[in-house]
């Protein structure tokens, strides 16, 4: 369920604008949505591009990996620079993360 939650979230609500405090406006938006299982795990995959008014043609692209682990959730991204995917790739850092996090209990 939690996961179709998540979905619903980045489905209903694909852009966000705020103040970058200095007379700009950044605008968050989704620009893909992927479903994915990472080790088994439900998992959701977004792509994100991020601008500012006050700088002209310039957007940050991010890819954010939400991942759900019994009754944990998990979220690792990584922003784009000169590059098409994160190397090390994005699952591979979350089953790492699931990893540590369940050694510590």
């Amino acid at each position: 369920m939690l996961n179709g939650q998540i979905g619903a979230k980045y489905k209903s609500c694909k852009s966000v604008s705020f103040s970058d405090g200095h007379g700009g406006t950044i605008r968050e938006t989704v620009h893909a949505r992927k479903a994915e299982r990472v080790g088994g795990h439900p998992s959701l995959l977004l792509t994100e591009y991020l601008t500012d008014t006050k700088i002209k043609g310039t957007r940050l692209v991010t890819k954010a990996l939400w991942t759900i682990a019994g009754r944990n959730v998990y979220m690792i991204d990584s922003t784009l620079l000169n590059v098409q995917s994160p190397k090390p790739t994005l699952s591979s850092l979350m089953l790492k993360l699931i990893a540590r996090v369940r050694a510590l209990r």
